[in-house]
């Protein structure tokens, strides 16, 4: 499985952010390869 999930280090701090974090570090767990989306990801698709 592979689960795409956004660059924590780059968005500010919310409740949402941090359930994301945590629903990424459970799929790395269960040995999901995870593949993170930069916040700037339309400028890196050309």
């Amino acid at each position: 499985m592979i689960v795409l999930s956004e660059s924590t280090e780059q968005i500010e701090r919310s409740a949402s952010a941090n359930e994301n974090k945590l629903m990424t570090e459970v799929a790395q767990l269960l040995g999901c390869k995870v593949y993170y989306i930069p916040r700037d990801f339309l400028d890196i698709q050309n």
